[in-house]
């Protein structure tokens, strides 16, 4: 009958350790939601800082203004220009800039890029991130969803962690240590602008960040997980009946 006793105090010790992990990792995360991830570099295009983004097939014009932008600071202005509809493939840009401008350092699948866009009077057709490495074998991209409002800053964003979202046009014999060899010899890394009409049209970028996540949270996690286990040995300990 004691040890019947001793098994269902320890059952009840159990139960109350599960609710009582249950309780901190629903505290945990809105913290961990909240700061989710280090930034390790900012492009927010003030006027005084440095405007080393190109189009890459001069299929735009870009520019600086002073004024305007997230947070009123500046902004990238991309401009297509009316046209005719072509019969080629000149509906679509990228605009990037050298990959050790952001990060000079080795990129790792741990990291990811956001950044803030604004449309003129028509959301972009597509929208993605793209990277060129030194290995000049592949050019990767990861499609971003099109935010749909227009004339107002929208964040999106990607991460590097999944290597099948980046199979931009799913060409046969990719695989994984391709993707990693790529990563990790990264040349220049940019943003994919498809235009949705033969009118004028204007977007715009800021903010644009990449990003790591914060080693302090994994500390805090760590410590919640040695905290539980610890208090669970102490439990089972005090249940067992002596011997």
């Amino acid at each position: 009958m004691a040890k019947i006793n001793v098994k269902i105090k320890f059952l009840k010790s159990l139960r109350m350790l599960f609710v009582s992990g249950a309780i901190i990792v629903l505290l945990l995360c809105p913290i961990l939601s909240a700061h989710a991830d280090a930034i390790i570099t900012q492009y927010d295009w003030d006027p005084l800082g440095d405007n080393l983004w190109t189009s890459r097939y001069s299929r735009t014009t870009i520019d600086y203004p002073a004024a305007g932008g997230v947070d009123n600071s500046g902004w990238m202005r991309i401009k297509f220009p009316a046209t005719a509809q072509p019969a080629g493939n000149t509906w679509w840009d990228i605009i990037s800039t050298p990959a050790d401008n952001l990060f000079a350092g080795p990129w790792t699948p741990e990291m990811s890029l956001g950044f803030s866009l604004w449309s003129s009077n028509v959301a972009p057709a597509k929208l993605a991130v793209r990277f060129g490495s030194t290995n000049d074998t592949y050019i990767w991209g990861n499609e971003i969803t099109v935010p749909s409002s227009v004339g107002t800053w929208n964040t999106v964003g990607v991460s590097f962690q999944n290597w099948e979202e980046w199979k931009w046009d799913f060409l046969p014999g990719l695989n994984e240590d391709m993707y990693l060899d790529d990563l990790a010899a990264i040349d220049w890394i940019g943003i994919y602008l498809r235009r949705s009409t033969d009118a004028e049209e204007i977007y715009g970028i800021d903010n644009f960040q990449l990003m790591i996540p914060e080693p302090g949270e994994y500390t805090m996690l760590a410590a919640a997980l040695i905290t539980s286990t610890v208090s669970l040995r102490r439990r089972k300990k005090r249940c067992l009946p002596a011997s």
